[in-house]
């Protein structure tokens, strides 16, 4: 009779304000993967509106691997059209969020952009560390418009922390050319996972690439 007092007085008291807290902690890991689409200005504001490289096709992606830390993959230097090996001309950086919405120059409540939020494990938190850790530090690929860009690099950091399937570099190159084909994708494994979705629509001053 003792025992089972003191086991319901740990159900009734302790459990409620102590164990099960830090097993939802651990549970409630996320990712966000931030999509600014590709745009470019109506034809009545082109003396207004600035062109963006890639235009219609083109816009960016990053990934939030932490709280406002948002990692993504850019030219630097020289832009190549075919990949070199052994120069080469790109960085992955770190960016707040607001920091990265402004890539474009252009403020986040005109931008037609999309955020699919991912959960993760505790082991693929610490997958994405380490390998922003390494990216940050030096880029493993050129940046070209044959080679890797910001949609693959994105695939690539995914396929690695087990959140995407396992492919060549050739592969996700071609496939994921530019961020809208990453989107998608991510958009139907989206609803079929019940992952949340948050979008919000651009200026009227430009044309936006849609779902």
């Amino acid at each position: 009779m003792r025992f089972l007092g003191i086991r319901l007085f740990f159900i009734l008291i302790i459990l409620p304000f102590g164990l099960v807290i830090p097993l939802r902690a651990q549970e409630n890991n996320f990712i966000n993967v931030h999509f600014i689409h590709g745009s470019k200005p109506h034809k009545a504001f082109k003396q207004e509106e600035q062109k963006w490289k890639g235009g219609i096709w083109g816009g960016h992606v990053g990934i939030e691997i932490d709280s406002d830390r948002v990692i993504d993959f850019k030219p630097q230097g020289r832009f190549h059209w075919l990949a070199h090996r052994n120069k080469i001309n790109s960085v992955f950086t770190i960016h707040t969020q607001d920091g990265f919405w402004a890539y474009f120059g252009i403020k986040s409540a005109e931008l037609e952009r999309t955020s699919i939020q991912i959960p993760i494990s505790q082991q693929q938190k610490t997958i994405l560390d380490s390998i922003s850790s390494q990216y940050i530090t030096l880029s493993p690929y050129d940046y070209a418009f044959i080679g890797m860009r910001c949609a693959s690099a994105s695939y690539d950091i995914l396929m690695q922390a087990g959140l995407t399937p396992k492919h060549t570099r050739i592969w996700y190159c071609s496939k994921y050319f530019y961020p809208k084909k990453l989107r998608k994708y991510l958009l139907k494994k989206a609803r079929l996972n019940h992952w949340m979705v948050t979008s919000h629509t651009g200026n009227e001053r430009r044309k936006w690439d849609k779902d």
